[in-house]
C-alpha cells in the first residue's frame, strides 16, 4: 500500500498517516467485504454492494479496498446525505441535519444544497487529510448519562449506558440516569409506545435513578431534576449546532432543522425554539436517517494530484 495511491499530494506526514489509517483497517476490512459480497451473489441479488464513504458518497468495493481510510467515519456522513434527500420534500436547500442517536450527537450543515466538506478530519488527533463530509460530534445521546462532578455541578455525558445494560428503564441492571430516563421523567417518551409498543419501559426504575444520582445530591424534586438534566443536555446541543454554524460566521435562524436519529424528535422543537430556528422536519425515516442515507446517495470519488508550478504562474 503506497501513499503515492493513497494520498497523492504534498505533506509527508500527512501521507504517511492516511497510508497508515489505511494498512490498519484494510484487513479487517477486506475479509468483511469479500465474504458480504459472496453472500449477496449467493442470495441471487442482482447487484453489487456499494460502501458508504466519509466524502457523504459511495463506492464500489474494488474502490473502497484502494484507498481503505475513506470508510473511517463514514457513517455519521451518510447523515446529511439524507437531509439533502429528505429536505427537497420542503424544497429547502440550507439545512442543519442532527443525528441524536444512543450515544453521540451529530450535526452537520447544508448550504445550497452542498454539505460542508473538510479536509482537516481526525481520527484519535491523526489526520487522514481525504475530504469528509464536516461532522461535528459529541457525546449526547439517549443513553448519555447524568452526574454530578466534584463542584457540586450537574454534567451529561460523555459517558453512556450504550445497548447494556442501556437506561435504567430497560429494565437491564443499568442504575445510572440518562437522557432517557429523563424524558420518561417529564413525560416526553410514553413508557407505552416504546418501538411501537412492542416494548414496555419501567419508569419506575427511571424515576428511581434520577431520584438517586440527581435529584437527592441536589436537593431537588425528581421532576425538577430530570427537567435540568434536559436543560444541561439541550444547552451542550445548541452549542454544537453553534459550531458548525454561529462559529463560522453563520446565522443558523434561516436554516431547516431536520431531525434524525432515535432521540432526535424528542429534542428537535427545543433546539429550535432556542436558536430562532423556524422550521423543523421530522422524517419518517428520522429513526434510521444515517441508514437510508446510505441508501440515497450518490456514488462519489474524490481524485488530487501535485501541480509543480512557480507561485508567479
Amino acid at each position: 500500500m503506497l501513499s503515492s495511491e493513497i494520498l497523492p499530494e504534498i505533506g509527508e506526514w500527512v501521507r504517511t498517516s492516511a497510508t497508515v489509517m489505511s494498512a490498519y483497517v484494510y484487513p479487517a476490512s477486506k475479509d468483511y467485504l469479500e465474504r458480504l459480497t459472496g453472500w449477496i451473489t449467493e442470495a441471487g441479488l442482482g447487484c453489487k454492494p456499494l460502501i458508504m464513504q466519509v466524502n457523504g458518497g459511495c463506492a464500489t468495493v474494488e474502490q473502497t479496498l484502494k484507498i481503505p481510510v475513506n470508510m473511517i467515519g463514514s457513517g455519521p456522513a451518510a447523515c446529511p446525505a439524507a437531509a439533502l434527500q429528505v429536505g427537497q420534500r420542503l424544497s429547502a436547500r440550507e439545512m442543519i441535519a442532527i443525528d441524536m442517536g444512543g450515544t453521540s450527537f451529530d450535526v452537520s450543515l447544508i448550504k445550497q444544497n452542498e454539505v460542508l466538506r473538510s479536509r482537516a478530519l481526525m481520527v484519535a488527533h491523526q489526520p487522514i487529510r481525504v475530504p469528509g463530509a464536516q461532522i461535528h460530534s459529541f457525546g449526547a445521546g439517549g443513553g448519555s448519562i447524568g452526574w454530578i462532578d466534584s463542584g457540586g455541578a450537574l454534567r451529561v455525558g460523555p459517558q453512556s449506558a450504550g445497548a447494556k445494560p442501556g437506561p435504567a428503564a430497560y429494565g437491564s441492571g443499568g442504575v445510572e440516569p440518562t437522557v432517557t430516563d429523563a424524558n420518561i421523567v417529564l413525560g416526553y417518551l410514553s413508557p407505552e409506545a416504546f418501538l411501537g409498543g412492542r416494548r414496555r419501559l419501567r419508569s419506575d426504575l427511571a424515576e428511581q435513578a434520577v431520584q438517586e444520582r440527581i435529584a437527592k445530591p441536589l436537593g431537588l424534586d425528581v421532576a425538577q431534576a430530570a427537567a435540568g438534566f434536559l436543560r444541561v443536555v439541550n444547552e451542550n446541543m445548541v452549542n454544537a449546532i453553534g459550531v458548525v454554524s454561529v462559529q463560522r460566521g453563520i446565522d443558523p435562524r434561516p436554516f431547516l432543522l431536520v431531525a434524525g436519529g432515535g432521540a432526535g424528535a424528542l429534542h428537535a422543537g427545543r433546539l429550535a425554539a432556542e436558536l430562532g430556528i423556524e422550521r423543523v422536519l421530522i422524517p419518517a425515516e428520522a429513526g434510521v436517517i444515517s441508514a437510508y442515507g446510505m441508501t440515497v446517495t450518490d456514488v462519489r470519488y474524490d481524485y488530487s494530484s501535485t501541480l509543480h508550478t512557480s507561485s508567479s504562474d
